[in-house]
């Protein structure tokens, strides 16, 4: 019984927090357009789908990943390896989201060039950083989810959207004079920032949690078994990425050789993803919050009997 109630708690924490910032981030968007227009909003949302996809490579499985590793060694007793494998994943997710924010870096102006849109380039600078800090984030997050302390995911979560809308709607108006893909990157460097601010929530909440002494383990079978959980969550997690991604080389090049300029396809894919898919992306919430809940409870009971 008190399994379930904290299982059914956990997950009405985050369905709660979950869709308090999911309208946060609908309603974000109003202000936003309203300062830097239809084609600001579109240049912001052309950066996401290749910056959703990086994310789902370098990290989105990892927060999985660790709540099922860490739950089954809890179940088991042994604390110490659990901090072991903790470190090792924080590692590892550290290294890929540095490769990925060296290729956006890199390759921003080129990419930019086959969406359609080479003011988007710059764009991707500002969202760049993100990717280390949501990295860093996630792994705190599947530290916690192992934990079944739903908490700090909850809160998290609305501080990164608390943050981007303030950060996100100033920085956006402040740059905006120099042009509207300047306010698209002010914009977007809003986001960086909430990334940031959330990874130092979670990594004050770490530190205030009691510390277990580091087991000793092997670290390429430990490796393997990372990866042996990613990557199946990876390949499952790139289909909507991956679509997008696509939809944004493509839908904005397929309206100029429609005869829109280069501006108001922009202006026509931003309304398109910015406004309306945020509104029909909502549902979502409740379903991950409920997964989030209960892959914990699964592995340290499996875990459990298999004892």
């Amino acid at each position: 019984m008190e399994k379930c109630n904290s299982f059914i708690k956990g997950a009405l924490i985050l369905a709660i927090c979950g869709v308090i910032g999911k309208f946060i981030g609908a309603l974000y968007r109003i202000p936003l357009t309203g300062i830097i227009g239809a084609e600001g909003l579109g240049l912001y949302q052309l950066v996401f789908p290749l910056y959703s996809l990086l994310l789902t490579l370098s990290s989105s499985a990892f927060p999985t990943a660790i709540a099922k590793m860490l739950s089954q060694q809890y179940a088991s007793g042994n604390n110490g390896r659990a901090a072991s494998i903790f470190t090792l994943c924080l590692k590892t997710i550290s290294v890929f989201s540095l490769i990925c924010f060296v290729f956006i870096v890199v390759f921003a102006k080129t990419i930019a060039a086959v969406q359609g849109n080479e003011n988007a380039s710059i764009c991707y600078y500002g969202i760049a950083p993100a990717i280390i800090f949501v990295a860093f984030l996630a792994s705190f997050r599947g530290y916690f989810q192992a934990k079944e302390n739903m908490t700090p995911l909850a809160v998290s979560g609305l501080i990164e959207q608390v943050t981007k809308l303030v950060f996100g709607l100033v920085l956006a108006k402040l740059f905006l004079p120099r042009g509207v893909q300047y306010g698209a990157l002010g914009a977007l460097i809003g986001v960086s920032i909430s990334e940031f601010v959330a990874s130092l929530y979670v990594l004050v909440r770490y530190l205030l949690e009691p510390k277990q002494r580091l087991q000793k383990i092997y670290h390429k079978g430990e490796i393997k078994n990372i990866f042996a959980v990613t990557l199946p969550i990876t390949l499952g997690s790139l289909i909507l990425p991956l679509s997008q991604f696509i939809d944004s080389m493509l839908i904005v090049n397929l309206l100029k050789s429609a005869g829109y300029s280069a501006t108001r396809a922009t202006r026509m894919f931003g309304i398109e993803t910015g406004i309306v898919g945020a509104i029909v992306n909502m549902p979502v919430v409740f379903s991950l919050s409920l997964s989030s809940a209960v892959l914990p409870v699964i592995s340290r009971q499996c875990e459990t009997d298999r004892l």
